[in-house]
């Protein structure tokens, strides 16, 4: 099997270069899309706010892949080294979230980044890891709610950075809390549809300078 993070390192410089795999997605491409999930008020006393981030996060991820349709799965992971203590780390995405146990041996992890103290300690490692899957080998609406979760002590949540891309239609899906959603593309043909679907979800802040690009 070909090594994944190459494939992927290879991908992104053909498609999306110098668009780097972390938050704000949006505020780093040239063509985006920010969407709102959940209502103006954040919190769990009302049940209906997470029913809502779960809808609308759900409709526009399968708008964006089609059932056919492969996909890469990018994890970014942070893990502590002993004696530091990671908080609010969450489950882990793989082989969690895998729907088919054989897949799990199919993801391929990396070392991103060693995090050194200024005593010299190593306090912890970025980890990413890649997985190359359909929609039906990876149970997506499982991390919807999870990431919607991640900042409430609510069970079960995800602290990592997860993205999906869809390497036919070229676009990239980051849900990076309750709050939000951003959808970047290669060109503005693959998200106008979404744009006109779900204009009226698109985050305020950032309608007006969404409009110009895809009312130009």
């Amino acid at each position: 099997m070909d090594d994944l993070n190459i494939v992927l390192a290879n991908y992104l410089n053909e498609h999306f270069c110098n668009v780097p795999l972390e938050s704000p997605l949006f505020y780093s491409a040239p063509l985006g899309l920010r969407f709102e999930l959940g209502v103006p008020y954040r919190g769990i006393e009302n049940s209906s706010y997470f029913t809502n981030i779960l809808l609308r996060s759900s409709m526009i991820f399968r708008d964006v892949f089609d059932e056919d349709e492969q996909m890469l799965v990018v994890v970014k992971s942070f893990r502590c080294i002993e004696p530091y203590t990671c908080y609010n780390q969450g489950e882990d995405v793989f082989p969690q979230y895998i729907k088919l146990r054989s897949f799990a041996e199919q993801v391929n992890s990396i070392e991103l980044e060693r995090h050194i103290e200024n005593n010299g300690n190593l306090s912890g490692i970025t980890y990413q890891h890649v997985l190359q899957c359909n929609i039906e080998h990876i149970d997506y609406i499982g991390i919807l709610k999870a990431k919607a979760h991640q900042d409430f002590a609510m069970e079960p949540y995800i602290s990592d950075a997860v993205f999906f891309i869809n390497t036919h239609k070229h676009i990239i899906l980051y849900m990076y809390d309750d709050r939000g959603l951003d959808l970047i593309a290669e060109t503005k043909e693959a998200l106008l549809p979404i744009y006109l679907k779900y204009n009226s979800w698109i985050l305020a802040y950032d309608k007006e300078r969404i409009d110009n690009i895809f009312k130009s």
